[in-house]
């Protein structure tokens, strides 16, 4: 399933029909049928109804309208999945006339869009057509009048799956929606993507969520990349779809080619070729971008501490147990990052302290106490980072404003946060805010160490509440 910027070209149609008013929709699938049904399911998360005929031959399938029940008289709207030109709301109207849906360049078949409006009666009739080509010419035949379709989406060949992106980018129909920001040029970024300073980039072009470009990249017009995507140092990538999870190994030219894990098909040669060597190119799982290195690291320096200071934790344990308090060891549930917007998909874990965190804490070696290392077991189990964005409930998550909450989200949980080398242990929600989008802005490995040393140095200056 070939993707439209941010998601598979189907489902963007799906919607597209849907915000158009049509709600039952009947798929003939010749191909990936499973994929399909897992993707869109049912269709009740749109308020639509969807059912999926399968037949054995792409070349004739026709021979599955059989199977749908329809009215003889109800209007029913053609589609073929491979294009998607721009309809008006009542494009589906009853009339006893076929109208096609023509894409601009000449009088054959082969510009016709796949799209019609006719009777489910006239449908029924296609039924006996063994090509696309038959079907084209059993509505002509019975009287179809040819409407232009303006400028029509397709992934039917490459030049024009670019094209259409492009055209999206562009805001081809206010009705089709692409998730991310817009900055100038016709440049799109999805939520968490982190982009190196030294990057060039000419629109339009995407980058999808938690992707990751490196230092002296050049990304020009016509580029898509995927969610979870890394493009390494020294890349150029023109007129080129990178799928998500992939990674783009240092200083390839990637022109007219589509990037599928470790598979190239470049357009202009008609070639597909095999990569065996994953730091050409490669597969990463979810969320495996450059920041692995930065867990790895705060996962031994974590370790290396809790080795130095495990008895020092141990008795504020047993000192917290044996003064008759049952909370020696609080825990407190908390959303893993990054994450995505939906609640529902969200993980979590459980955050460890040393007493109730609310409880008053009157001074920085209390802090560190209480607060700091029992977090240096999270960071040790890989649940957070040395630095980073503060911990937060659900609950704290969803009280935040969108903005900040989006930028939170595509965050990285820490131990050392920027509110909390700034501005103290208990920063007013205003600081919070501005120290959040500060880290957000600036995050990168150099300056997560310059926090670190800032958090030891301010250990040594006097408390502030």
């Amino acid at each position: 399933m070939l993707p439209l910027v941010d998601k598979p070209f189907v489902q963007h149609l799906v919607e597209y029909l849907i915000v158009k008013g049509i709600t039952t929709i009947d798929f003939v699938l010749s191909r990936y049928p499973e994929q399909l049904e897992e993707l869109l399911g049912d269709g009740s998360r749109w308020g639509a109804k969807f059912s999926f005929h399968p037949v054995r031959d792409a070349a004739q399938p026709m021979k599955a309208v059989r199977l749908i029940s329809l009215a003889s008289d109800e209007p029913v709207l053609l589609a073929d999945a491979d294009f998607l030109p721009p309809i008006a709301g009542d494009v589906v109207t009853a009339a006893d006339t076929p109208s096609i849906l023509w894409m601009d360049g000449g009088d054959s078949p082969s510009c016709w869009t796949g799209w019609a409006v006719c009777a489910a009666k006239t449908l029924r009739s296609l039924s006996d057509a063994s090509t696309r080509s038959d079907a084209f010419n059993h509505l002509y035949e019975c009287g179809a009048k040819r409407t232009a379709a303006g400028t029509v989406l397709s992934v039917s060949t490459f030049d024009r799956l670019i094209a259409a992106q492009i055209s999206v980018l562009e805001g081809w129909q206010d009705e089709l929606v692409v998730t991310g920001s817009r900055r100038t040029g016709g440049i799109v970024t999805g939520r968490g993507a982190r982009i190196h300073p030294s990057a060039e980039m000419k629109g339009p072009l995407y980058i999808g969520e938690f992707s990751e470009i490196g230092e002296g990249t050049k990304l020009e017009p016509g580029t898509i990349i995927g969610r979870d995507c890394v493009i390494d140092t020294g890349c150029r990538v023109r007129e080129s779809i990178v799928l998500p999870g992939t990674y783009v190994g240092k200083e390839l030219d990637l022109v007219k080619c589509l990037a599928d894990h470790g598979v190239l098909y470049n357009a202009r040669l008609g070639t597909e070729v095999k990569i065996a060597d994953d730091f050409l190119l490669g597969r990463l799982t979810p969320g495996d971008t450059l920041n692995a290195s930065s867990m790895i690291g705060s996962r031994i320096a974590a370790g290396l501490i809790l080795l130095l200071l495990w008895p020092l934790l141990l008795l504020t344990m047993l000192f917290r147990a044996t003064g008759g308090r049952k909370d020696a060891i609080f825990r407190k549930r908390m959303v893993r990052l990054p994450a995505k917007g939906d609640p529902e998909t969200w993980g979590y874990f459980d955050r460890l302290y040393i007493g109730d965190p609310a409880d008053p804490v009157f001074s920085k070696f209390g802090q560190f106490l209480r607060i700091d290392m029992p977090g240096l077991i999270n960071v040790l189990r890989g649940e957070m980072h040395l630095v980073g964005s503060p911990s937060r409930t659900k609950e704290e998550i969803e009280n935040l404003d969108s903005e900040w909450r989006e930028l939170y989200l595509s965050s990285k949980v820490g131990l050392v946060t920027e509110a909390r080398v700034r501005c103290g242990y208990a920063p007013e929600q205003d600081e919070q805010h501005a120290s959040d989008t500060f880290y957000a802005v600036n995050a990168s490995r150099g300056y997560d160490m310059k926090l670190l040393g800032d958090f030891v140095r301010n250990q040594f200056r006097p408390h502030r509440s």
